[in-house]
């Protein structure tokens, strides 16, 4: 009886033993995310300004004739951050064309692909931002 005790005792500490009090600390959680601001002392300005942008844009939009008969006298509205350092990221487009699915793929991909913006700045600082762009059909 004493036996079966004993190794009853021995086979419920055997998890206990398992375990290796020098294990690897859990990595600490990542930091929160900075604040996106869209009111902002200086709003990000793409790079030679407004004319800029918008030569950027005629250059890397396509915009077909059918396109323009189509869906013309309209606009998208694309909404991204302006990150700190001048990068773009989170594209997406707050609001479509209807008939245009094209245009909005043609448009994400313009702006994914621009050069680093002047960043927005609050207070001085350096701030992340929320930015509204329309692009009009034509």
């Amino acid at each position: 009886m004493k036996q079966r005790v004993l190794y009853l005792l021995l086979v419920a500490s055997l998890p206990l033993a398992a375990q290796y009090p020098f294990s690897a600390k859990p990595a600490p959680p990542p930091p929160p995310p900075e604040q996106i601001y869209d009111n902002l002392e200086e709003m990000p300005e793409f790079p030679g300004g407004p004319e800029a942008m918008q030569q950027y844009l005629d250059e890397h939009i396509s915009r077909p004739a059918v396109m323009r008969g189509i869906c013309s006298s309209s606009r998208l509205i694309a909404g991204f951050v302006v990150e700190k350092d001048g990068s773009i990221s989170q594209i997406d487009i707050v609001k479509s064309i209807n008939g245009c699915p094209d245009f909005d793929y043609d448009v994400i991909k313009a702006i994914r692909n621009m050069p680093k913006w002047k960043p927005g700045k609050l207070n001085g600082k350096k701030v992340r931002a929320f930015y509204k762009m329309p692009v009009y059909i034509g």
